[in-house]
């Protein structure tokens, strides 16, 4: 994507918002990512997070 999203940490009005410059696809991707605070549920999620990060 190559767009840096200039907003402050925890403002997330501007990401997932009707503002937001992402595409469905990279939002549905966000509401995915929950994981709460359990450290296996964590580790699940960063795994389904590296190959966004990688392509």
């Amino acid at each position: 994507m190559e767009v840096h999203v200039d907003v402050p940490y925890g403002v997330w009005t501007k990401i997932e918002g009707n503002r937001s410059i992402l595409a469905k696809k990279q939002l549905s991707l966000l509401e995915s990512w929950d994981c709460g605070r359990d450290s296996n549920e964590m580790i699940k999620t960063l795994r389904r997070m590296i190959p966004e990060f990688l392509d």
